[in-house]
């Protein structure tokens, strides 16, 4: 941490996980030179990296020694000197989630098409529908154009749906009909969802955590929506190495391994219950988890 540039770097990686490409954009500088101080902060402990196909992404260690020595100066690195290096990291993360909002808003009209590329001939819907059982409120997360709340609405769900593209809200909200009594769509992010604490029983995230930034906060907001034993349904794909996902559908992770969720699951106050793994006919499997909220 002698040289100023990793001193700079480590500031903006204790605030967000960044890939390399965007390290490189924040401080105008090769990728070979951001590489080698990359190396050695990860070499020595104190920034960890973690693969995600052909991308690699750097934060500051969570654990070991490397944590306990950046906890230890943590003091420093809240000098104004840095300030202009952090601003400048929000405003990429903003921008990125900007980036996905226009993706969806753009997407709206092809929407049913662009999800048969991904899925095929699986009917996603249905099979989370099968698996919810019982009634009271439910909250449909990341719902894009209404069409798996207007099914579980028919089958007896009080369902809010929130989605941050305004885009699919409009859309959605066209389609509600004879339905509004049952059914509600709301503007939100998922790291910030636009609910009350307990508001829901059940909790849907289909084919959304994987364009989160950090879904395990997503995960922990979703923790405080739900009530006492609430129940959160989730469907994403197993890790793969599709690359194609990321620029044709903005997924900024290429799928999640079992380890990961039961990680996040567990850190967010979530008992895992149940796993089952279908395999699409693109060859990307994707799995439906559900577990409880301790």
């Amino acid at each position: 941490l002698a040289d100023p540039t990793r001193m700079r770097i480590c500031a903006v990686l204790l605030q967000c996980e960044l890939s390399v490409n965007e390290i490189v954009a924040l401080f105008g500088m090769g990728q070979s030179r951001i590489s080698r101080h990359l190396k050695i902060l990860a070499d020595c402990g104190i920034l960890s990296c973690r693969r995600d196909g052909l991308w690699s992404f750097y934060t500051v260690a969570a654990k070991g020694d490397g944590k306990q020595f950046i906890d230890a100066i943590s003091y420093l690195f809240k000098i104004s000197i840095f300030g202009d290096d952090i601003h400048r990291a929000e405003e990429l993360l903003r921008e990125r989630r900007e980036g996905l909002v226009r993706f969806f808003n753009d997407a709206v009209r092809d929407w049913d098409r662009s999800r048969k590329e991904v899925l095929g001939s699986f009917n996603l819907d249905e099979a989370i529908s099968a698996r919810i059982n019982g009634s009271g409120q439910l909250a449909d997360l990341g719902c894009g154009d209404g069409n798996l709340a207007y099914l579980l609405a028919s089958r007896g769900f009080s369902v809010i749906g929130v989605d941050a593209s305004p885009g699919m809200i409009t859309a959605a909200r066209k389609k509600i009909g004879t339905m509004e009594k049952q059914l509600e769509f709301r503007i939100g992010e998922l790291e910030h969802l636009p609910l009350r604490d307990g508001e829901c029983d059940t909790a849907v995230v289909a084919l959304a955590l994987h364009h989160l930034s950090a879904p395990q906060e997503g995960l922990s907001e979703i923790w405080r929506i739900l009530s006492k034993s609430g129940r959160i349904v989730i469907a994403d794909f197993e890790k793969h190495g599709d690359e194609t996902m990321r620029q044709r559908h903005h997924d900024l992770w290429l799928g999640f391994s079992r380890e990961e969720i039961a990680k996040w699951l567990t850190a967010a106050g979530f008992r895992l219950d149940s796993r089952e793994t279908f395999k699409l006919e693109s060859g990307i499997s994707l799995a439906l988890i559900s577990a409880i909220k301790l």
